[in-house]
């Protein structure tokens, strides 16, 4: 069965090496502004990421055997750390510096996706009078376009392996381009089979992501009969990088898994279980969770979780150990809903690239050959279709805009790439046209985020978490020194990485209300409970004025505040 006819080709050859030079020169000094102008932010993601890594930097590789925080990055991050050696006031920094290279790993890819794409237009064969866009013009909007995604999408400022994913899923385009182009032979297959091995071992959505991408390189062949030996290289190659890392997770677990991240979350988005942190059990149909965190006090309520799992911040340290048991299951209202909120965060991001769509739609109307773009769109699904999944797999749960940048490529440039005209070169004016007008309306956006960077770069702005560290220290806590927190410690815990604390134990911050109203003996009685976990302070932010009668100290000129714990009063104070 033959699957490929027609032509999509574009005319002309590649940017001059001048042009693609400024590209490489801009880009990664806009990345390293950009990662340099967020020195102390980083997402409780990366501190997990960063804590994984740290374990493996010390030899704990079974630190990686985790259901919810895939390996690849934290490996990639141990070795990091291993070469640059950054103090604790430095790791973020060094941090995102890590971020921009992935991000040059990205558009090293990014670049193979463009020599491929050349060379696949190349390969075809003009079956009527139609030509097509010039190529100068898909890639300039290609370039423009990884250009603002890599900023907007996926910073170097964001400590999530999703970079890794940007430049994973433009490689297998890439890769299906080349067995499009005629390059189809046992090794193609097999590379592809490791690029997507590896995406997995990035972030476990590129299991199920993967196996739509191999069953798109039949596609892209063009004769299942011929393709399908070489596939099932493909999904060996696959099963051998991906399967140690299955394999170890299902032995720690009991039971068979590749990631129990979308378990959870669907648990969460769909069926209504407490977010992130705090899992106590219901709503009813969802199972009871088999090790949850422990309940010390009820109202307020509070948790402690000072074993069994590590790190700076243990709910976070591993979610599926506190939320092993849940059983999520379909409930078609809040999935309905799901689905909606999903494909509103679409809309605002596309609304962000209305100039694309709309330089797209002008040449689509434009070129006047309807039928024939629905037809080279349709042979080119083995670009979008990937994309398409992705995007579908993603509004089932809960839609961030950092999954977003690599698809948004391959469906982009397939539809460019689609469009043809009867006579090119009386069409040079408008196609040129619709190129300067993304070009410039992006390059606006562009030239706005790195300005508000260069403007942060040269600010000077406090550390509150510094301060912090400093407090503690100066009453002896020091790192490995267990303390709590009243608050959402999930969204706040930097100075414990900072300090290399641990936090064992919190009020949420859904309860500090109910806390600071509680009489003197039920609020001693909560901090004596966190004091016998062995935390040695409690912080907490903006306290009742007449809180200060009761023990707690303002930490500089920051709004956290400190209460040494009884066991912790007589430490003598550090020089």
């Amino acid at each position: 069965m033959n699957l490929r006819a027609g032509s999509p080709a574009t005319t002309g050859s590649r940017l001059s090496t001048a042009v693609r030079k400024v590209f490489w020169t801009i880009i990664p000094v806009c990345w390293l502004i950009q990662g340099a102008s967020y020195p102390h932010n980083i997402q409780p993601d990366g501190i997990s990421y960063l804590d994984i890594a740290s374990s493996c930097a010390k030899g704990n590789w079974h630190a990686l055997v985790n259901a919810y925080w895939s390996p690849a990055y934290s490996v990639l991050m141990a070795l990091w750390l291993s070469i640059v050696r950054p103090s604790p006031s430095r790791e973020v920094l060094s941090l995102h510096f890590f971020n921009a290279l992935l991000l040059l790993g990205a558009f090293f890819c990014f670049e193979l996706f463009l020599s491929s794409l050349s060379r696949y237009f190349q390969s075809r064969k003009d079956d009527d009078e139609f030509a097509g866009l010039p190529f100068y013009a898909v890639e300039t909007i290609a370039y423009v376009l990884f250009f603002w995604a890599s900023l907007y999408l996926t910073p170097p400022s964001l400590d999530t392996p999703d970079a890794m994913i940007f430049g994973i899923v433009l490689a297998a385009g890439a890769v299906l381009l080349q067995i499009g182009s005629g390059q189809n032979g046992w090794s193609q297959f097999a590379l592809l089979g490791a690029v997507l091995g590896f995406g997995f071992l990035a972030k476990a959505v590129m299991f199920p992501l993967a196996f739509v991408f191999m069953a798109f390189s039949l596609v892209a062949d063009g004769s299942i009969r011929r393709a399908t030996p070489k596939l099932i290289v493909c999904i060996l190659v696959f099963a051998l990088i991906s399967g140690p890392f299955i394999f170890a997770l299902s032995k720690s677990k009991g039971r068979f898994t590749f990631n129990d991240t979308s378990a959870i979350a669907y648990a969460e988005y769909i069926n209504g279980i407490a977010l992130f942190v705090h899992w106590q059990g219901g709503p009813p149909g969802t199972g009871e969770p088999k090790h949850p965190e422990r309940k010390i006090f009820d109202n307020p309520a509070a948790y402690e979780y000072a074993t069994p799992i590590g790190g700076t911040y243990p709910p976070w340290s591993d979610p599926s150990y506190w939320y092993d048991g849940v059983k999520p299951h379909f409930q078609l209202g809040n999935q309905l809903n799901a689905m909606r909120i999903g494909f509103e965060r679409y809309f605002d991001v596309f609304t962000q690239l209305s100039a694309v769509f709309a330089g797209f739609l002008v040449l689509f109307f434009w070129s006047r050959d309807w039928a024939g773009f629905f037809r080279r769109t349709l042979q080119l699904s083995f670009l979008w279709f990937p994309a398409v999944a992705a995007f579908g797999l993603y509004s089932l749960v809960h839609v961030e805009d950092r999954f977003l940048p690599g698809f948004v490529i391959l469906l982009v440039i397939a539809l460019f790439s689609a469009i043809r005209f009867r006579d090119a070169e009386k069409n040079v004016e408008p196609v040129r046209a619709v190129v300067w007008a993304v070009v410039a309306i992006l390059g606006l956006q562009i030239a706005w985020s790195v300005g508000h960077s260069v403007i942060r770069l040269a600010s000077h702005r406090p550390v509150p978490e510094r301060e912090i560290v400093e407090a503690l220290n100066s009453k002896g806590v020091t790192a490995g020194d267990r303390v709590s927190f009243l608050g959402d410690a999930a969204f706040d815990h930097y100075w414990a990485r900072l300090g290399r604390f641990r936090i064992v134990a919190e009020v949420p911050g859904r309860e500090t209300t109910a806390f600071w109203a509680a009489s003197p003996e039920i609020q001693s009685r909560v901090i004596e409970a966190f004091a016998q976990v062995g935390s040695q302070a409690v912080l907490a932010q903006n306290p009742p004025k007449n809180m200060l009668a009761r023990g707690w100290q303002q930490i500089g000129g920051t709004n956290y505040y400190v209460l040494f714990t009884p066991g912790n009063l007589e430490k003598p104070s550090q020089p």
